[in-house]
């Protein structure tokens, strides 16, 4: 017996388990937060005609990010004391595999955000424009 033959392979695990445990309850909930400021961006265009409003929503939409950069951070803090008690190969290991991890973090947040973003900064931007037209039409 060779002593390779004690290492174990790692077993492949699909991309969307490997995401899921990736992400945990703290990317979940950065999913969560972004779609349902999604969903309130989108009333919030098509039920408000004041653009006020809407600009006052846009505050709210760098939420999930926000959530995702503190994940991040708690990730590689972890895996840093993980790190500072060891002096091995797996420490490197370990930082690479919370960087990595940390970028997956801001990656949710990010993709959570942008939708929200597009909707309410769009429509920002149109009912801005209508209200200025309307405005020079009645002149």
């Amino acid at each position: 017996m060779t002593p390779d033959a004690d290492v174990m392979e790692p077993q492949p695990m699909p991309y969307y388990q490997w995401l899921a445990d990736t992400l945990g309850a703290l990317g979940f909930s950065v999913a969560v937060l972004g779609f349902a400021i999604f969903v309130g961006a989108c009333v919030v265009v098509a039920r408000s005609r004041n653009a006020a409003v809407i600009a006052a929503y846009l505050a709210l939409v760098p939420l999930p990010l926000i959530l995702a950069v503190f994940a991040a951070a708690k990730v590689a803090l972890d895996e840093i004391a993980v790190i500072s008690d060891e002096h091995e190969n797996a420490a490197l290991l370990a930082l690479g595999r919370s960087l990595g991890t940390g970028e997956v973090h801001i990656m949710c947040g990010v993709l959570a955000m942008l939708p929200a973003y597009l909707v309410t900064a769009l429509g920002l931007f149109i009912r801005t424009v209508r209200a200025n037209r309307a405005a020079i039409i009645e002149r």
